[in-house]
């Protein structure tokens, strides 16, 4: 489905609460009137994130009143598993236009404490799939994305071979190498990145839960029981 575009102030609510602690407290907090599920998290307060953009990749009708916008990391093994889940959710409730999925980078040079680069393919794949978008539209970037989280086995080959997986949806493979080659995204991922952390993000995978009820973060690859359970709260 090719996404509709729709004013960037759109979706661009307060958030009240966010969680922090671990997933398997298996709690999420709805700003307001009502919690959407329960567990022991710790509480505080979180900044604004912003809404749907014409720049933004969007699965879904973009006025749904449940907007997930995830940032993630094409080489986050975590950041695979919810791009599964979410593929699972997405067929349950796009179909009505109940639920539109947002999906952002979060990628930067960074190093650990030895002096490696953290996910060090993770930033050209991220500019690989939006010069798919490009090439292609949002059909090709989410196939695009979507081929690179297929399966953990595959994932490290692919992320090494993206003209290879440019050819696989479609894209013609010249193309996509010049696109690629001339760096012409990597301002446009760093300024993603620079974004989120003025939203809190720090970490992959990281989704914040809008809807007309209040909002709603949750950090990792929360499962899908968890997340239906939060639709199915913010939708009552």
């Amino acid at each position: 489905m090719e996404p509709q575009t729709t004013k960037q102030n759109t979706w661009a609510i307060p958030l009240a609460i966010v969680i922090a602690g671990a997933l398997v407290a298996g709690a999420v907090f709805l700003s307001g009137k009502k919690q959407v599920a329960t567990g022991k998290v710790a509480q505080k307060p979180a900044k604004e994130v912003r809404g749907i953009s014409k720049d933004d990749h969007v699965l879904g009708n973009p006025n749904a009143p449940i907007v997930f916008v995830e940032y993630s990391d094409l080489q986050c093994p975590f950041c695979q598993d919810f791009h599964k889940t979410m593929e699972r959710v997405m067929a349950k409730y796009a179909k009505d236009g109940k639920v539109a999925w947002v999906y952002r980078h979060f990628w930067s040079e960074r190093k650990d404490a030895k002096g490696n680069i953290f996910h060090p393919l993770a930033g050209k794949a991220a500019e690989a799939s939006e010069c798919a978008k490009e090439l292609g539209g949002e059909t090709a970037f989410w196939s695009f994305i979507g081929k690179i989280f297929d399966t953990q086995e595959s994932q490290q080959a692919l992320l090494k071979n993206l003209s290879g997986v440019a050819e696989s949806v479609g894209i013609e493979k010249a193309s996509f190498d010049k696109c690629l080659s001339s760096g012409k995204y990597t301002k446009v991922i760093k300024k993603t990145f620079d974004e989120a952390r003025t939203f809190g993000v720090t970490a992959t995978p990281n989704t914040f839960i809008m809807s007309p009820q209040g909002n709603v973060l949750i950090p990792g690859a929360t499962d899908e029981a968890e997340l239906i359970n939060i639709i199915e709260s913010l939708s009552e």
